[in-house]
């Protein structure tokens, strides 16, 4: 197998993973983190959070990350604004440190 091979396998391993429950009590919702994202997506959040507009990367990474039980997106690129100048700015807080919590710190990629 080549090293690209084993690259794809690897990103679409962990792609299969469960997607971890969340709960939104003040949304009375159930919600599910994606094990990941694409790489694009992930360079649209860094560059968003790199340009000093926090809050917008913080909806992004929600946009891009919840999903429903069937694993559809719970909200959409257009949903943005709605997010970010219309819901409780701790919840999204919360939700975006839920996300965070789920992803492995880099001693557990290390395997430290």
């Amino acid at each position: 197998m080549s090293v690209i091979e084993k690259a794809k396998a690897h990103y679409q391993n962990k792609l299969s993973q469960e997607p971890r429950e969340i709960k939104i009590p003040e949304w009375d919702t159930t919600a599910y983190i994606k094990p990941a994202m694409s790489l694009q997506r992930l360079g649209e959040v860094m560059e968003v959070a790199n340009n000093g507009n926090a809050a917008e990367a913080m909806v992004l990474t929600i946009i891009y990350r919840l999903i429903d039980a069937d694993g559809k997106p719970i909200f959409r690129k257009v949903d943005k604004l709605e997010l970010m100048k219309h819901t409780d700015p701790d919840v999204l807080a919360d939700i975006v440190n839920q996300i965070n919590e789920s992803d492995p710190s880099p001693e557990d990629i290390e395997g430290n």
